[in-house]
């Protein structure tokens, strides 16, 4: 048996209360902080100033740049590199979800690799365009995350959305790993009931696509179909009643479980067909537009798939408390969805078969590699077709 891992790299600290860990642990890395966060949801919740308070009271200084909207946009992030770059930042702390962390991790790239009329596009690759080099000159990036999540406290990527053409991709590197990964329980309480259900997709399909890639190994499973496990038992709960600590806990295990799959094995389909739908329209939260295609991709990929996908599926069954047969999958998939208000076709999100040929040509152009490891190859008229049948 060969395979190969690219392991994490992130010291995670987990748990009620954490955050108060978040001075002494970004004062390692550096002396002067650029601390980013969202449009205002952890300064009014008051994180954003108990954050700054710990870095402060461990001797740092800090420039706190907030308002990264969801799918945050090249233009945020550029300027995000230019305010860090002018306060001569030499650490980066991200305090959010997966938008926050993602612009914080590109950040932390331009602050030391931007050239005159530069732009952080250009360390993005697409179909057509090689992209710049990421180098160990990237600055250390210190993560809080407030979701469960994108996994992105334990992972190397970060997603970019170019609001000029509506691509949304992304840049991996092991130089964008989180140095260091505070995961506190009392932010993650604070998720409200509808990012809660979309975050929560987000954790089950990094699960169940890390396990389908052609890229998985028998190192990835039990990451996979733990984090799975998890989502079956914990998502309603969480979803339901949201001071639940026992089920806010199983999805925040969930989540760092799944962000550590895909790390090793990547998304596969469904994650390359989504960015086309958030990416036209950025009010499309990311998981909403993964529960529109899973149960299509997912169908697909069965239908087509050898044996090995089949069990691979079969096992995410089996993961969801349903019986062996990877049809039983999709099902669960589609009760879950139900049960969390995301089960809608993207009709529904505003999207008509005018839109299918953008979707298809963002797809290929930006999510390339993404799609070559789905199980079952897809040309354009299977991928046409995915979004035909998910209206």
């Amino acid at each position: 048996m060969n395979f190969s891992a690219f392991l994490p790299r992130t010291f995670l600290s987990f748990g009620k209360g954490v955050l108060g860990k978040v001075g002494k642990k970004t004062s390692l890395h550096g002396s002067k902080a650029l601390l980013v966060a969202g449009e205002g949801a952890m300064k009014k919740l008051g994180f954003l100033d108990s954050t700054k308070k710990f870095l402060e009271q461990s001797g740092l200084e800090v420039t706190v740049f907030e308002g990264v909207e969801p799918n945050p946009s090249v233009p945020t992030i550029d300027k995000g590199i230019f305010i860090g770059k002018n306060s001569d930042c030499d650490v980066v702390v991200a305090l959010g979800g997966g938008s926050a962390m993602d612009a914080a991790k590109a950040i932390a790239v331009g602050i030391t690799h931007f050239e005159e009329d530069d732009t952080i596009w250009n360390f993005i690759g697409t179909s057509d365009r090689e992209p710049k080099p990421i180098t160990s000159a990237t600055l250390p990036l210190i993560a809080i995350t407030s979701t469960s999540g994108t996994g992105s406290h334990v992972t190397p990527y970060a997603v970019v959305t170019n609001p000029e053409t509506g691509e949304k991709t992304g840049m991996r590197s092991e130089f964008i790993y989180p140095v260091e990964s505070i995961y506190d329980l009392e932010l993650v309480k604070s998720m409200p009931a509808k990012v809660t259900a979309e975050t929560g997709f987000d954790v089950l399909a990094h699960a169940m696509e890390a396990h389908v890639s052609t890229n998985t190994s028998p190192f990835t499973a039990p990451f996979s179909l733990t984090a799975i496990e998890l989502v079956s038992r914990h998502l309603v709960n969480a979803f339901e009643n949201g001071d639940n600590l026992e089920a806010r806990q199983g999805m925040a295990l969930a989540d760092t479980f799944a962000g550590i799959a895909i790390t090793l094995s990547g998304t596969i389909a469904v994650h390359a067909l989504s960015h086309a739908i958030s990416g036209n329209n950025t009010e499309i939260a990311h998981g909403q537009a993964l529960a529109s295609l899973s149960p299509t991709i997912m169908t697909l990929n069965i239908e087509f798939g050898d044996e090995k996908t089949k069990k691979h599926y079969s096992e995410i069954s089996t993961a969801f408390g349903k019986d062996a047969n990877p049809v039983s999958s999709v099902q669960a998939v589609i009760e879950l969805s139900k049960k969390i208000g995301l089960f809608k076709p993207l009709s529904e999100l505003g999207y008509s078969n005018k839109d299918i040929e953008k979707f298809c040509k963002d797809t290929f152009n930006a999510s390339q590699r993404t799609l070559s490891r789905n199980p079952v190859e897809l040309d354009k008229s299977k991928v046409n077709k995915i979004y035909s049948d998910c209206l």
